[in-house]
C-alpha cells in the first residue's frame, strides 16, 4: 500500500493527496484532511494543511466521523488558542 503515514492502508501517493485537497469534492477534502490530523506526523500536518484547512473542514470530519472525537476536540482547541474561532 502507500508509504504516507497517513494513508498506510491506501495506495495514495503525495500528488493524489495534493489533488484530493487541491479538488472540488468536500466530503473526499474533509477525509483527506481528517486522515492528516488523525494520523500525519507535525511534519506531514505542516506540508499538507493549514488551520484554515483543518477550520474549514472540521464540522465534516466530525459530521462523517473521521477523525476520533479526541482529534477533534483538541483542534478545536488550537483552532482557539491560535485565534481561529470562538
Amino acid at each position: 500500500m502507500g508509504n504516507l503515514s497517513f494513508v498506510w492502508d491506501y495506495d495514495y501517493t503525495e500528488d493524489d493527496i495534493q489533488n484530493i485537497l487541491e479538488g472540488e469534492n468536500s466530503y473526499m477534502k474533509a477525509w483527506a484532511v481528517g486522515r492528516i490530523i488523525e494520523y500525519g506526523t507535525w511534519k506531514d500536518i505542516k506540508k499538507y494543511i493549514n488551520p484554515e484547512d483543518v477550520l474549514l473542514n472540521l464540522s465534516d470530519i466530525e459530521r462523517y466521523g473521521l477523525s476520533a472525537p479526541d482529534t477533534i476536540s483538541l483542534w478545536r482547541s488550537l483552532l482557539k488558542d491560535w485565534g481561529y474561532y470562538g
